[in-house]
């Protein structure tokens, strides 16, 4: 699936089978092996232009709550922090209706923790509360052009190789390929381990030149400009060294649909050392547990725009640049035209 703007949930969920398209795996089934099964969901995917989309964010922090200093750090500790994501999204049109909710937000203000962002044509509209905001997204035809209007993940792990970053060593017990069933489907099950070292070298090379891997995604309201992308140059091996130190292991799930080769579900986990500074705040560790699921795919999307809009402007001021330059503005170029 192409990469339209505002569409999230899918671009992950398409970065993650880039991730396992690089791996490689003997083991077989239906005459195929695991990277054979990514590839062909890969190419099966450039075709969807909807899906619905149900992910979920769950962290967890492990900790003493006797050590804790202060109220805040202690209810961190132990439950859940969760956040969900649900609604659909559309390419041809470009148009999104998701709900995210994060229960944590109703202790500090009571609906706060549900956001509802929808996306018609070249509109966006965010509810806070229960107040609809809208902007009008960049033309564009003014945007900073790409080679192509869609990327394929050949070209993207072409590019990644050329910067000397191999996502293939990053899978430290190669794919583990099995079948069982989802939600009464039958499903290829891929499984891997990645390995810390080895993906703290690639994203310190991939920080580093994320410049180059830009110019391969179609221009769009979210591009970084040239200020934030030297700031990532400058502290790429601070960053990958810290994620060496303290990324104590992580695991990928993919769930690729029998026939139609969709990918219906992926899930990412990932266990985390925190360091001293932290530790004697009471908090030792965190885990991270992430799932996204696709379904409905291809089906129309029909979203209808929302009543007594007022200008995002209202409610984020300051949070973009009309000039189109971009600055440190979260969406340049965009305007509050609803």
């Amino acid at each position: 699936m192409r990469r339209p703007v505002g569409t999230a949930g899918l671009a992950a969920a398409l970065l993650v089978v880039t991730l396992a398209l690089a791996a490689c795996g003997a083991q077989k089934i239906d005459g195929m092996a695991a990277a054979d099964v990514v590839a062909r969901s890969n190419a099966a995917m450039q075709d969807v232009k909807s899906a619905a989309v149900d992910g979920s964010l769950e962290i967890t922090i492990a900790g003493d709550k006797d050590k804790a200093t202060s109220p805040a750090n202690a209810l961190l500790l132990g439950a859940p922090i969760g956040m969900t994501m649900t609604g659909v999204v559309s390419e041809q049109p470009a148009a999104m209706d998701v709900t995210i909710k994060i229960p944590l937000l109703a202790t500090v203000s009571p609906g706060a923790e549900t956001i509802q962002e929808r996306v018609i044509g070249d509109h966006l509209y965010l509810r806070m509360g229960d107040q609809w905001y809208g902007m009008k997204q960049p033309d564009a035809k003014t945007a900073t052009p790409s080679p192509s209007s869609s990327v394929s993940s050949e070209q993207v792990l072409g590019a990644l190789k050329r910067m000397g970053v191999d996502m293939g060593s990053w899978v430290k017990d190669k794919q583990d390929l099995t079948v069982e069933q989802l939600d009464g489907r039958d499903v290829y099950r891929v499984s891997e381990e990645l390995d810390v070292s080895a993906m703290a070298a690639g994203v310190a090379k991939l920080l580093a030149n994320a410049g180059s891997l830009q110019e391969l995604v179609p221009g769009e309201q979210g591009a970084a400009t040239q200020q934030q992308l030297d700031m990532l140059e400058a502290q790429s091996g601070r960053i990958a060294e810290s994620l060496k130190e303290y990324l104590k292991g992580a695991t990928l799930d993919l769930w690729i649909e029998k026939g139609s080769f969709y990918l219906d579900k992926m899930a990412f986990s990932a266990d985390i050392d925190l360091p001293e500074e932290a530790a004697e705040q009471g908090m030792d560790a965190v885990a991270v547990a992430f799932t996204m699921a696709l379904s409905k795919f291809n089906e129309p999307v029909q979203i209808e725009k929302p009543a007594d809009v007022k200008p995002l402007a209202k409610a984020l001021p300051g949070m973009w640049s009309t000039d189109g330059a971009g600055g440190a503005g979260l969406l340049p170029g965009a305007t509050p035209s609803l």
